[in-house]
């Protein structure tokens, strides 16, 4: 018997993306792709609709063990606008990650990240690397266990 709490009811104006940052604490590509499989009528995941049950298996990210910075190329105080860079970006065909933070006295943040390092010196390297090619004014090395995960009230 599988759990109840690994399914979701979907309610009007949800993301899926939204959704999986409620239950994994990130949101990414691989992440994604998973829940996607694991529910065959979800053909888009930018578009689910009111009344789904969407089923969110345990995801075993085997990257989040060994490697844990990233480089910050952006931060929002809103969802959706950190959602549209994190799937601009994805497209793009960036490794990309969406990760909720919370900041003392400037609340809730959301945080997009690019590419998963094992140490900081790879982080930086790939950060001067986007630097240089002018493709972002601002790339830094992250800590990801500094990272405050958090969950989204609605």
């Amino acid at each position: 018997m599988i759990p109840q709490d690994r399914y979701v009811t979907v309610k009007e104006n949800d993301w899926l993306s939204e959704i999986v940052l409620k239950r994994y604490g990130k949101v990414s590509e691989p992440i994604l792709s998973f829940v996607k499989k694991s529910n065959p009528e979800i053909k888009n995941v930018n578009h689910i609709e009111a009344g789904w049950k969407v089923f969110l298996p345990e995801f075993n990210d085997t990257h989040s063990k060994n490697e844990l910075f990233s480089v910050h190329i952006a931060s929002f105080r809103e969802f959706t606008d950190a959602y549209a860079l994190f799937s601009h970006m994805a497209k793009e065909g960036y490794e990309v990650y969406l990760i909720p933070v919370s900041i003392s006295n400037k609340g809730h943040w959301y945080r997009v990240t690019l590419g998963r390092f094992k140490d900081e010196k790879g982080a930086m390297q790939y950060a001067g690397k986007l630097l240089a090619a002018h493709k972002f004014q601002y790339a830094m090395p992250l800590h990801i266990a500094e990272s405050e995960a958090m969950e989204i009230e609605r």
